[in-house]
């Protein structure tokens, strides 16, 4: 149970400005008759460090910097252990609040029934450039969904805007090594302890969307760790959709026709994917090729 609305804000940022951010939650701090603190945790940026560590000189902001970069878990627990509140907002650095009363949605969801509130991610109206086109359609297609879709499936996180008590963090964010695709061990860690999720409407921009090659190599990264979590039995292996929709290739014998399929079409799936108009159906069929790619060969 989520019992205090005193709240500590964690940022771990690397190499992006999170001034703006800070800026706004602020100003909403300004408005909230309740303690709250932020907290910047930068991973050894060599960008954007003076602009950050400016953040800081506002009320209630503190800055730190590390001079090895740490990598995401671990830097979240740095963030964690070091808050001075027993429940902690975790936000990424390249998100913006959409509404102005984000804040204070928090404060009231705290002192619900639940032990993490997850507010949801939005993308903004206009589109960016071509290179940059998958990341977004991904997002406005699968990850921009109202509460009463996220309810469903409560124990898909997205961590990039999260509230959880801290006690409860810090007991479930086991593996700090420096991996893409973390957040899936984590949800899986709160659905194992059968934790109480509550999703709300209360969502932030995400900005920082990575050119469709890189995105494409960080989807490739998930999926390896999401063999090698499984192959731990850390993760079940039928958690996510895309383990799913293989268990179901595998039970009518059809994963190896499938392979084959893949081949033949994986120079136009690709082409399709760094196009303007990239296809989430061809991108879910690419990881699921991978996927089985790598299942295949144990």
């Amino acid at each position: 149970m989520l019992c205090s609305s005193m709240i500590s804000i964690l940022i771990p940022t690397y190499n992006f400005n999170v001034s703006p951010l800070v800026r706004s939650l602020s100003e909403q701090m300004e408005r909230i008759d309740v303690p709250l603190e932020i907290l910047i945790f930068d991973d050894a940026s060599d960008s954007y460090t003076e602009e950050n560590r400016n953040s800081a000189i506002a009320e209630g902001v503190s800055y730190r910097r590390f001079d090895n970069n740490l990598g995401r878990s671990a830097i979240r627990q740095k963030l964690a252990e070091s808050a001075r509140f027993q429940m902690l907002l975790f936000l990424d650095a390249d998100v913006m609040p959409t509404g102005s009363d984000f804040l204070e949605n928090y404060v009231k969801a705290a002192r619900e029934d639940a032990e993490v509130v997850c507010g949801g991610i939005a993308y903004e109206a206009d589109p960016p450039s071509k290179d940059k086109m998958l990341r977004y359609t991904y997002g406005v297609k699968r990850e921009a969904k109202p509460a009463s879709e996220r309810n469903k499936e409560p124990y898909i996180i997205v961590t990039a805007n999260m509230l959880i008590q801290k006690d409860m963090f810090l007991s479930i964010n086991e593996d700090l090594s420096n991996f893409y695709g973390e957040d899936l061990l984590l949800s899986s860690n709160l659905k194992k302890n059968a934790t109480a999720v509550l999703h709300i409407d209360n969502p932030v921009y995400h900005l920082g969307l990575e050119p469709t090659e890189d995105y494409l190599a960080k989807a490739r990264s998930a999926v390896q760790n999401l063999v090698r979590l499984e192959g731990e039995k850390r993760i079940g292996d039928d958690f996510i959709s895309l383990q799913r929709a293989y268990l179901k290739l595998k039970r009518f014998g059809l994963a190896p026709l499938f392979r084959w399929f893949m081949k033949l079409f994986d120079g136009s799936i690709q082409s399709n994917l760094l196009s303007a108009r990239p296809s989430v159906f061809y991108f879910n069929l690419w990881r699921l090729s991978y996927y089985s790619e790598l299942k295949k060969h144990g």
